[in-house]
């Protein structure tokens, strides 16, 4: 039985060809997906890589960082930002789509600071059962994706109606 490397890593490559994203699920998580990811990035004058899960962060201060994502689509809004789009799920019925915008700081990738309208990341957290993800447009450069809010009686998150439409200008994406 021969398996191939490539029906079990996703590896996505940015316009400029300078970062890529490799993605797998560790498959040993059961209803809560394990997904890990790392980057390499060949834009300087020597290869970097390293790790896109954020496991340094105490995560009793900030649970449920929404970083074990499997990444599925990259855009390059501008030369030195680099837009992630990626798919999660940590069980009880729901799953997540997130969003960041990262950089070389410092010769390491990094997310932004406060550029999802303040939020270092952008995270659509939703039920299942629900359909809509984040959506990126590259012409107009928006994000746009359905407001979330819980069922107080089902305790999941349902649509509320409403469309989220963020807008990017100088590094940041912001509602108008």
């Amino acid at each position: 039985m021969i398996i191939l490397l490539k029906s079990y890593l996703k590896v996505l490559k940015s316009k400029d060809k300078k970062l890529k994203l490799f993605s797998w699920d560790e498959y040993n998580g059961g209803t809560w997906h394990i997904y890990n990811s790392v980057y390499q990035y060949t834009g300087v004058d020597k290869m970097l890589a390293g790790s896109l899960v954020l496991d340094d962060i105490d995560s009793s201060q900030k649970p449920f960082l929404y970083t074990d994502i499997d990444y599925f689509k990259l855009y390059q809004p501008n030369n030195d930002h680099y837009l992630a789009l990626g798919y999660g799920t940590h069980g009880q019925g729901h799953e997540f789509y997130t969003m960041r915008l990262l950089s070389l700081i410092d010769g390491v990738l990094q997310d932004c600071n406060d550029c999802f309208d303040g939020e270092d990341r952008l995270v659509l957290y939703k039920a299942r059962s629900t359909k809509g993800i984040i959506e990126y447009d590259a012409t107009s450069k928006t994000i746009k994706y359905p407001e979330q809010i819980e069922d107080q009686n089902l305790n999941v998150m349902k649509p509320s109606g409403d469309i989220t439409i963020l807008h990017y200008k100088q590094g940041v994406f912001y509602k108008e």
